[in-house]
């Protein structure tokens, strides 16, 4: 609940999105129980820069 959103992107989506580069198949699953947090994990909250979530810093990383 702590861990921040760019830590969740650099253990989670990183790999799979350098693999999709490369040609590979990748899907991140969010699962969980209702009000868990998956919206949050994969779009980010409002509220500053540091709270984007899985899919803008996604779009960045690849378009860096």
């Amino acid at each position: 609940m702590d861990t921040r959103q760019e830590k969740i992107f650099d253990k989670v989506a990183k790999d799979v999105i350098d693999s999709a580069m490369e040609g590979f198949n990748g899907t991140i699953f969010a699962y969980g129980q209702t009000g868990s947090g998956k919206t949050f994990t994969m779009t980010g909250g409002v509220g500053s820069y540091e709270d984007r979530g899985l899919i803008p810093r996604t779009l960045s990383y690849i378009f860096n």
